[in-house]
């Protein structure tokens, strides 16, 4: 039997345990947090029924499990680069390439908000007001990519054992995705409008007269308004996917990466593009990255319009919200206006999906009521008269 041992004074009194352990040791501990007699009996109690039932009174600390800690503390920006670096499915054609996007999606997106947390430290509400907060910039098909992201990255962690937690993403409502609304007039540029920006250009961009940026920003203007490439796939364009023999624009990556849906894609560079490409090669920059127009350093506030905001202004034209996407809304918008197939369309702008070129559709409704006034169903009969011919021809009579 074990007793219990009273030191200190009446004010603050201090109990001790004597007791014979499991493996024959006589132990005397402190009885931590017993003020009174009857607490430190309880505690004397729980160590004799340990060493009754064969455990030693006071069990041993467990041994610390570096891997245990690792778990318990990795955090969702350190899980994330080893997810970008390492994950793989059968299912996925290119690896490489989702890894890509997931990397950007997570660094821009993630990181800034839950980036220095513990993974296991996230709950269902960080990621909800995650979600809450990317919705206020992006829209509902992008917050909801971001936070299936985000949950692929826990269970493939959960898989490799680098985390032991649940996943806070599961059971989070996703927003639903709007219907993406036809496009107004004031994101592209009228016809007129883009002969007086490129006119206003050609007369501004003299050698040695007009500044670096504007001389850079003529054939990226000629090129974004005759080939329809987002601001990124210009600045990240190099001439090994120039083909001016061909007549062909291999579109192939971004200026920090692959182009937003993560697929090349090829433009027929227009007979108007041609010899404006020709000629700026000839006097194009060199750079390491052989880039068609030299400007990826300085993708920065000061510098991602390359004054187009002001150059639009001056030659009279609009400025749409954003400038350089304008111009990109400017070849599908007029491209369909002239009667491109909306698939057509699709191809050139390297859209993942049909609806999000479908918002220029209604500005060829001339060209498709055309289009629909070429069918019939009237078959030619040796000796019968088609019923429209007979009604044209009653009414002329």
């Amino acid at each position: 039997m074990g007793a219990i041992v009273k030191r200190g004074t009446k004010e603050k009194p201090r109990f001790y345990l004597r007791f014979v352990d499991l493996d024959g040791t006589r132990r005397m501990i402190k009885a931590k947090g017993a003020t009174r007699r009857d607490e430190a009996r309880a505690m004397l109690n729980t160590i004799e029924r340990n060493i009754l039932e064969g455990r030693l009174g006071v069990p041993k600390p467990a041994e610390p499990d570096p891997e245990a800690e690792k778990r318990a503390t990795i955090t969702i920006e350190q899980l994330g680069e080893k997810f970008t670096e390492e994950f793989t499915a059968p299912r996925i054609k290119n690896p490489a390439d989702y890894r890509m996007e997931a990397k950007s999606v997570l660094s821009v997106r993630v990181y800034p908000t839950l980036g220095a947390r513990p993974a296991a430290a996230v709950t269902p509400l960080d990621v909800e007001q995650l979600r809450d907060v990317l919705a206020e910039e992006y829209a509902a098909q992008s917050v909801t990519n971001t936070l299936n992201t985000l949950s692929k990255v826990y269970g493939w962690a959960q898989k490799q054992n680098l985390i032991d937690c649940a996943n806070p993403c599961k059971g989070v409502e996703r927003h639903k995705s709007e219907a993406l609304e036809p496009i107004d007039s004031d994101k592209y540029l009228s016809k007129q409008e883009v002969a007086a920006l490129l006119a206003y250009v050609d007369d501004l961009a003299v050698p040695g007269v007009a500044s670096e940026a504007t001389i850079i920003a003529r054939p990226m203007i000629y090129t974004a308004a005759y080939a329809g490439l987002r601001k990124g796939e210009l600045f990240g364009l190099r001439w090994s996917s120039v083909d001016l023999d061909r007549l062909q624009l291999e579109v192939a990556r971004s200026y920090d990466g692959k182009t937003k849906s993560g697929k090349t894609r090829h433009v027929p560079i227009s007979p108007k593009l041609a010899p404006i490409l020709r000629a700026w090669k000839k006097v194009c920059p060199k750079t390491a990255g052989n880039l068609v127009f030299p400007v990826e350093e300085r993708m920065g506030e000061a510098y991602e319009t390359l004054g187009l905001g002001e150059l639009l202004v001056s030659a009279g034209c609009h400025e749409p919200p954003k400038v350089w996407h304008g111009l990109r809304h400017t070849f599908a918008a007029q491209l369909v206006m002239s009667g491109a197939n909306i698939l057509t369309v699709q191809r050139l702008l390297g859209h993942a999906k049909i609806e999000t070129t479908l918002i220029y559709a209604h500005l060829a409704p001339d060209f498709i009521a055309a289009e629909v006034a070429r069918l019939s169903f009237e078959v030619a009969i040796a000796g019968v008269t088609p019923i429209s011919e007979a009604a044209t021809a009653a009414a002329s009579a």
